[in-house]
């Protein structure tokens, strides 16, 4: 009885990953659906990630205040040369520009450029649709325990 049981988790968390990577695969089809919209022929919206919406999202939102690497190494929770790169290819892309600020010469405060933010409205929208239809039919306690459980399960790999 004991050897099944362990036998039905071990396979319970194997189609854990799969599901995850299945979706994971969806919302990244789907991103790609957004920014070809937004795009509106502006190649700049092209071949962006899920994480390069994530940063793309963020600098929107907190338009009204400074942002500097650091700031997006904290909110996606990734490494500096993550950030970096990430930060580089958007820069040559033309969708975020680094400023050097009076204060303090070594930080450069990452804003987005005029380019990206003639059609931000519109991937804003599509993102918002997005988070709408992921999140049909959930109650509020529902989507409270699917963010705990992401979370516990991010803490099973740090």
């Amino acid at each position: 009885m004991e050897g099944r049981k362990d036998e039905e988790m071990r396979q319970k968390r194997s189609s854990v990953v799969l599901e995850l990577n299945g979706l994971a695969h969806t919302i990244k089809r789907y991103f790609a659906g957004i920014s070809e919209k937004a795009a509106g022929g502006n190649q700049v919206w092209e071949g962006l990630s899920p994480a390069n919406f994530g940063v793309i999202a963020f600098l929107w939102e907190n338009r009204d205040r400074d942002i500097y690497q650091k700031d997006l190494e904290e909110q996606m929770k990734v490494q500096r040369s993550t950030i970096s790169k990430m930060l580089q290819m958007m820069e040559k892309k033309g969708i975020v520009q680094r400023r050097p600020v009076d204060h303090d010469a070594r930080l450069k405060k990452i804003t987005l450029s005029e380019a990206v933010q003639d059609s931000i409205q519109s991937w804003m929208a599509g993102a918002g649709q997005m988070e709408q239809q992921a999140t049909r039919g959930f109650s509020e306690e529902e989507l409270d325990e699917l963010i705990r459980l992401i979370n516990k399960m991010k803490q099973n790999f740090t």
